[in-house]
């Protein structure tokens, strides 16, 4: 029980007290010389979790949490650093199930980092906690507004315009997501980015059963990725392994096989 309180006590921004004693103190995290140095800390204190469980790892990571969320208190100008820690806070959170702290944490660092890849990461997992939580609405507009940051990386403005289509899938707009999913698969500039367009572009076909258009985008896929995938390279490898996972080949194996055998069972006859 003891074990319990400590942790609820520190997992609630508090230090423990004893049974009758006055109400949890807050975490007091010291003021240090820069952004950087209180981010250090932060940073030290995460590591701290290596190794620990239950109780124990509770602590921990409050205490990390209320570090990283002092680098923006106490250093209010860092804004890049600031939104860096926010996203590290953001991850601490999440991974104790603590999903709107989490949220609260990511869209810091999305408002904090704009023009920065903190920023544009920030708004992705809002965006994902969002979508995980039901919110599709918000979830949308969380995407679409990474995806229409002209100052985020490129990577980030086409994953969050992929997600924004698993969204628009999700809210059942099916022709509006495989549009999304066909300008991923066209516009996007990295080659993972843009095989997951071709694969939920191809699958989206199959469920419309349009199997003629769903194997003509797979044969476009291959022939504009597998050179990229036979580069002896770290990427290439990557690209390689995105190939083999597409889930789009088996659906429209499985569709195909279904209409023939319909058809052979009707009398038609399979072409």
């Amino acid at each position: 029980m003891r074990a319990l309180a400590l942790a609820l006590a520190l997992a609630f921004g508090g230090a423990p007290a004893a049974a009758g004693d006055e109400p949890p103190r807050p975490i007091v995290v010291p003021r240090l010389a820069d952004a950087r140095a209180q981010l250090d800390h932060a940073r030290e204190l995460k590591l701290r979790l290596r190794g620990l469980a239950g109780a124990a790892r509770d602590c921990a990571r409050a205490e990390a949490v209320a570090a990283y969320r002092a680098v923006r208190r106490h250093h209010p100008t860092a804004r890049a650093l600031s939104a860096e820690a926010a996203f590290r806070a953001g991850e601490l959170l999440r991974s104790a199930d603590r999903r709107d702290e989490a949220r609260t944490e990511f869209e810091a660092a999305r408002d904090l980092g704009a023009g920065t890849p903190w920023g544009a990461r920030g708004g992705l997992e809002a965006a994902h906690l969002l979508r995980g939580a039901g919110r599709l609405l918000d979830a949308l507009e969380a995407y679409l507004a990474v995806a229409g940051e002209d100052e985020a990386e490129a990577c980030h403005r086409d994953r969050a315009r992929y997600w924004s289509g698993r969204v628009q899938a999700d809210l059942g707009r099916a022709r509006e997501a495989r549009r999304t999913f066909e300008r991923v698969a066209r516009e996007a500039l990295g080659p993972l980015e843009r095989i997951d367009g071709f694969d939920a572009w191809a699958s989206a076909l199959v469920a419309e059963g349009e199997l003629e258009g769903a194997a003509g985008v797979l044969e476009l896929c291959y022939a504009e990725l597998r050179p990229s995938a036979a580069e002896r390279t770290l990427l290439g490898l990557r690209v390689a392994g995105a190939l083999e996972r597409m889930r789009a080949p088996a659906r429209l194996k499985r569709a195909v096989e279904h209409r023939d055998r319909a058809r052979r069972e009707a009398g038609v006859g399979a072409r």
